[in-house]
């Protein structure tokens, strides 16, 4: 009987270990806090064209990419918060991307990306490409007028990799699952990108998109300073 109940306790304890997945490792930035795109654990990179700028919300920006310091290896889970003001009269979009490098003017290698356009329009869509050297790319059936998204509020995204599957929901409602085939690079970089038909200051927007807080769990050592 003793070991029926030591077989039972330790399939409770395997059960338990398979549902919170293998990250034991988080890196975290709130934006809103630390009102900067830097601390003691690194600088996000940021690029492209555009304009950006720190509130007591978090990073607004319209058009620039915007890197988390580290590379990431193996199994992830990527956790963010953003803030969306879009109508159909000022439309936007917005773009999760992981790459071998930051994303640059020079392009990249391997990439995956996850684009949530038009937003708020009759042609809003997400749309997802994944891609291995410059021009190959496959991408997956869209998704219109994307379930879950708050257009004018706060939303949370995740990104989960396994593997070669990538799970991305908003809202807990789930929006996109596939299996990448061409982006074969061992470290990712997480990238996002957004861009508002208004120009907004910065300091102050009705419109676009405010990051608040990004969370990354991995597996322990699976990380990397991009700089």
């Amino acid at each position: 009987m003793r070991s029926i109940r030591m077989a039972a306790a330790a399939l409770v304890i395997l059960l338990m270990i398979s549902l919170t997945g293998c990250y034991n490792a988080t890196y975290s930035f709130n934006f809103s806090t630390e009102q900067d795109t830097s601390n003691e654990e690194g600088a996000w990179i940021i690029d492209g064209e555009g304009v950006a700028g720190i509130n007591d919300y978090g990073y607004y920006s319209n058009g620039l990419w915007l890197t988390a310091p580290y590379v990431f290896r193996d199994d992830f889970k990527l956790t963010a918060h953003f803030w969306l003001g879009v109508t159909a009269e000022d439309s936007g979009y917005v773009e999760v991307a992981l790459t071998d490098v930051p994303p640059a003017p020079g392009g990249v290698n391997d990439w995956v990306s996850i684009q949530l356009l038009d937003l708020a329009t009759e042609n809003e869509r997400l749309y997802v490409e994944d891609g291995h050297l410059l021009n190959v790319a496959t991408p997956y059936n869209v998704v219109e007028q994307i379930p879950g998204l708050n257009r004018g509020h706060w939303n949370e995204i995740t990104l989960t990799k396994k593997g070669a599957n990538i799970k991305f929901t908003v809202n807990d409602r789930s929006v996109a699952s596939f299996e990448l085939v061409n982006c074969a690079s061992e470290y990712l970089a997480i990238s996002f990108v957004s861009g508002c038909d208004v120009i907004d200051d910065p300091t102050n927007p009705k419109t676009g998109f405010i990051l608040k807080d990004v969370k990354v769990e991995y597996t322990q050592g699976n990380a990397e300073l991009i700089i």
